[in-house]
């Protein structure tokens, strides 16, 4: 299968689990997941208030360039 069209569909499989089991239990904190496919942009993002101040953040921010996959950004435990 041609990487282009097995990348997205990998990242966006495995970005959604994981979104799913780390759902914030802080009701005032969504925890979501942003896809621009047609660009190659992934994004799981936290936005919300948490104790009166605002919470914005990208847990992971993968994107699709050059035929490669690259992990901008990984606040996961594990990285």
């Amino acid at each position: 299968m041609d990487k282009l069209i097995e990348y997205p569909q990998l990242i966006k499989r495995i970005l959604t689990e994981y979104v799913e089991l780390c759902r914030h239990p802080q009701p005032d904190i969504e925890t979501f997941l942003i896809t621009d496919e047609q660009n190659g942009h992934y994004i799981w993002m936290n936005l919300g208030w948490q104790k009166g101040d605002r919470i914005t953040g990208i847990t992971v921010y993968v994107r699709i360039r050059d035929r490669k996959f690259w992990i901008e950004e990984d606040w996961t435990e594990d990285g």
